[in-house]
């Protein structure tokens, strides 16, 4: 039921004043830039944001720095690491605190000033960086001056942080009004994109979508500040949220970081909020707690039948087992959006060049540092691979070559099929794990080089198969570093491209139908190779989904057409029956 909004606003107001010192403007802040006690801050998650642009003489704060992750989502951190960190930043009990950056961050910094006393003596920049460069100023790229480290007396307020048993307590208090600042479809739980066990809301909850209170909400999302709407709205939407007179407010979202805007949201409209900082990252696993929303799924437990392939619903229900890598010759895909959790892995981690050829392994100790680098261990996790095509398939066969492939699983879909299915992603950089050990066992006969193929060039035991386009096979066309193009003689022509379809690998009869058409079989090893070694892996990993024997030939005919001992043949491939 809607009211009309004069009956709204006389709601939200009667008994609160909006504090309006907690939102400046940009003039405001450009006449004040100078005031002794003003501490201008820029929060972001990367000192990159910081670096290619913000307001003369603002600080730099990592987002990172005001939350804590031992807990379900983002805690906030001890009072002492509050305390510590804001000190180095020259801010004293006596300073005024201006703070901007990210739409999704920046609130933190409000939480956590505001817990240790200092929340009035705070004010967000209405609008952020876009507010200040949209009135023609200026952004600075310098470094910052050096700070005279602040002295802080903190009066800790640990009554504005609500737990479960808080809530639960509480859960038909007329009194308390609990706002939801997810998105409808998370609140409703017809998405699955928080990665819950259940979805849905917390009983009694209303919802507010954080976005709704900026002017250009879309471009929030995308974290980037605007002004927020104007305060009359904003009151009208918590009193539709249920915030009336005399009620105490709590807001919560997935993890903490949404609730924290509609925190200092509530703050600025003259409330005195709580926030559940554990979100429903905290509720939803706690099943003696009720939710509004629609019956779990059941867990897929075990990957499918399909060898070396995993379905989003399996990852879904089963982060705690796996580590997702992202992989790509380049990160930019990675740092506009991946899976959350998921960490980058470029293709040059597990390549290198080698007497002139570019596409090399490196040594066993080289990749054994990697993969214990990015926390793959001896716990048995299973490894997720997904990204770009040939990348993936080149690291699927480095596993191989490791002995780790009976972890590997390749997400069926990739990025696309997550992402389209509601699945969670983010842009925020997925923080460093905590280096793991690993024992691995190294299978040097995954790899042949060119005598290998020369001593079974008349054994029909195996056959090479090259994976590079027709005309390449051909040799029609010159190719970089091949001196001599054409194909090994007697090698049959399967352009990797022919194995997907949209991005999926094609079923297994589908594959089979492909390999049998070039002479390969399940007792006859397929020598897969391309121009340098990565479109041969495609090859490599497909046969090994379908159970077909196969090695992989590294040097390929940038190795090959340089011996010049050794034959090269031209032209079309011979058909096979």
């Amino acid at each position: 039921m809607s009211f009309p909004i004069s009956c709204l606003l006389a709601s939200a107001f009667a008994g609160h004043a909006p504090n309006r010192d907690l939102l400046v403007s940009a003039d405001w802040l450009a006449q004040h830039q100078g005031d002794r006690h003003l501490v201008l801050l820029h929060v972001a998650r990367e000192q990159a944001d910081y670096d290619k642009g913000h307001i003369p003489g603002a600080r730099f704060v990592s987002a990172r720095s005001l939350w804590v992750t031992t807990g379900p989502g983002v805690e906030l951190p001890p009072v002492a690491q509050i305390d510590s960190l804001f000190e180095s930043l020259g801010i004293s009990d006596d300073s005024r605190i201006i703070f901007y950056g990210e739409a999704w961050t920046a609130p933190r910094a409000f939480l956590a000033l505001d817990f240790i006393g200092l929340g009035d003596r705070s004010a967000m920049l209405n609008g952020g960086l876009s507010a200040w460069t949209a009135s023609g100023r200026q952004l600075s790229t310098d470094p910052p001056a050096q700070v005279l480290t602040g002295s802080i007396a903190p009066k800790v307020n640990p009554d504005i942080v609500a737990d479960a048993d808080w809530i639960k307590s509480h859960l038909d208090d007329p009194k308390v009004a609990l706002v939801d600042a997810r998105t409808p479809a998370e609140y409703a739980g017809t998405t699955e994109i928080e990665r819950l066990p259940r979805y849905g809301h917390i009983p009694g909850a209303r919802n507010l979508p954080w976005l709704e209170t900026f002017t250009m909400p879309w471009a929030a999302d995308s974290g980037r500040a605007t002004p927020l709407i104007d305060t009359d709205r904003l009151a009208a939407q918590l009193a539709e949220a249920g915030v009336t007179e005399g009620k105490q407010v709590l807001t919560y979202c997935t993890v903490g970081l949404r609730a924290s805007h509609l925190y200092f949201i509530a703050r600025y409209l003259g409330y005195r909020p709580k926030i559940y900082d554990g979100s429903m990252r905290d509720w939803a696993p706690r099943t003696a707690l009720p939710v509004v929303g629609p019956a779990p799924k059941p867990v897929e437990s075990a990957p499918p039948e399909r060898r070396f392939n995993a379905s989003v619903d399996w990852l879904h229900h089963n982060f705690e087992h796996a580590v997702v890598l992202h992989v790509d010759r380049n990160r930019q895909s990675y740092d506009s959006s991946h899976i959350e959790t998921a960490q980058f892995v470029p293709m040059s981690a597990f390549v290198v060049e080698r007497d002139g050829l570019s596409t090399e392994l490196p040594t066993v100790a080289h990749l054994d540092s990697l993969l214990e680098s990015l926390g793959i261990g001896d716990d048995g996790k299973k490894i997720v691979l997904y990204g770009d095509v040939l990348a993936t398939a080149r690291l699927f066969f480095t596993l191989d070559y490791l002995g780790l492939a009976d972890r590997v699983l390749m997400l069926d879909g990739g990025f696309k099929l997550w992402r389209d299915g509601g699945h969670p992603v983010t842009a925020m950089a997925t923080a460093a794990p905590a280096r793991a050990n690993l024992t691995v066992t190294p299978r040097p006969e995954t790899v042949v080089d060119a005598a290998w193929i020369t001593a079974h060039a008349k054994d029909r035991s195996a056959i090479p198969i090259d994976a590079r386009k027709a005309e390449e096979y051909a040799g029609s066309v010159p190719e970089d570093g091949v001196p001599r193009p054409g194909h090994i003689p007697g090698a049959a022509n399967l352009d990797w491209s022919r194995l997907f379809a949209e991005g999926r690998l094609k079923s297994d009869s589908e594959l089979e139908a492909l390999f049998r058409s070039a002479g390969a079989a399940p007792d006859r090893t397929t020598i897969a190779y391309c121009r340098v070694g990565t479109r041969a892996s495609a090859l490599y990993y497909a046969a090994k989904v379908i159970g077909f024997p196969v090695v992989l030939y590294d040097g390929s005919m940038m190795d090959w057409s340089r011996r010049s001992e050794l034959p090269v043949a031209t032209g079309a491939a011979p058909a096979r029956p």
